[in-house]
């Protein structure tokens, strides 16, 4: 992978780039990356995920004549409680000669941004946000790097900061529970959340709507198209989907429908379901980097004849990657049993966390 690094000058927070420059390095290696640093802050854009030829005909003018604008403005900060930093406005547009330029929002991808802060930042709680327009705050997936620098992740451009916070339930804590720890982590990132304020209820078997909503959280993913009329059966008005959380991880081809229009938001998702939506995410994430225990087979598993043809590839990846395992009392995978809230906690920290997605 090759990376250009950029630096402001002093006092500045906006670069002009070339854009013949981005896209002789997207030919080159379509994973090359800008990395853009100012004062306290860092942005690692994928040169991928700007259009130039699309923008270019919609400004009416050739991709040659265009620069890529890059700013990341230290901005005033409406959020109230728990703050650890500014707040960073990323912002990136397309600039023709005429001064006509079109805003880059919506990447596609969950692009790696970074803030450093005065703090030392306990890896736990920190939580790096989306501010909105309204003042509420959206979660995005956060990695404690050293002692003071947060690295975000997200698939569109926003204004971000820094805030704490911890979370736990009455039902997990302090009792030995074995995804107590799981839960905990991901609860406090806000990547998953209860099915009340105090009550995580662990051993419910999750939906797959519920599945995909987590999953999207967990790799900062927002959809292009969050009202997508896609599966008549989805809708924005159903409490796991508020976002658009389904949209986002089918526009990623992590997750499908049935075929016949509908998603099934509500039906319980299986093993088999659960590995290949995680073998699919790895794709999605770029996998080069995660670390594989071949020696381990789907055959290892007693019942392993019962995983059907088409999983077998993915539920092998997800347990050489160590994400998911059997049964001990009896060394069964039980592809098709369901796969319960506390279960999920375990296989989507074990992934995040390999990726430094969250520590």
């Amino acid at each position: 992978m090759s990376e250009l690094g950029i630096t402001t000058g002093e006092g500045e927070s906006e670069v002009t780039i070339p854009y013949t420059i981005s896209n002789a390095m997207a030919a080159k290696n379509e994973k090359s990356k800008l990395v853009i640093s100012s004062a306290g802050s860092s942005y690692e854009l994928p040169v991928s995920v700007v259009d130039g030829t699309r923008i270019a005909a919609d400004l009416g003018v050739t991709s040659a004549e265009l620069n890529l604008v890059v700013s990341m403005e230290k901005v005033n900060n409406e959020t109230t409680g728990g703050l650890l930093s500014y707040a960073v406005d990323f912002k990136v547009k397309v600039q023709a000669p005429n001064g006509e330029s079109a805003d880059v929002t919506h990447l596609g991808y969950p692009v790696k941004r970074s803030i450093v802060t005065d703090l030392e930042l306990d890896a736990a709680s920190t939580v790096g946000v989306r501010v909105n327009e309204d003042g509420t705050v959206t979660p995005v997936p956060t990695y404690i790097d050293g002692d003071s620098t947060a690295d975000l992740f997200f698939s569109s451009n926003s204004a971000y900061t820094l805030i704490s916070h911890s979370k736990t339930f009455a039902d997990i804590d302090n009792r030995g529970y074995w995804g107590e720890e799981f839960i905990e982590k991901l609860a406090s990132k806000m990547i998953v959340n209860g099915k009340t304020d105090e009550k995580f209820s662990p051993s419910i078997a999750i939906t797959r709507g519920e599945f995909a909503a987590v999953l999207a959280r967990g790799l900062g993913l927002v959809a292009e198209d969050p009202n997508s009329d896609e599966f008549t059966d989805v809708s924005t008005k159903q409490g796991a989907n508020k976002n658009g959380e389904i949209a986002a991880v089918v526009e990623a081809g992590i997750v499908q429908g049935y075929g016949n229009g509908q998603f099934g938001p509500y039906d319980e998702i299986s093993r088999n379901e659960a590995a290949i939506m995680i073998s699919r995410a790895m794709d999605f994430i770029g996998s080069d980097d995660i670390e594989l225990n071949e020696a381990k087979k789907v055959a290892d598993f007693a019942d392993y004849r019962y995983i059907s043809e088409a999983a077998r590839p993915h539920v092998e990846r997800v347990y050489q990657a160590e994400y998911l395992e059997g049964f001990p009392e009896d060394n069964t995978y039980r592809s098709q049993g369901d796969t319960s809230r506390a279960q999920t906690a375990k296989i989507l920290y074990n992934f995040l966390n390999s990726i430094k997605f969250i520590n």
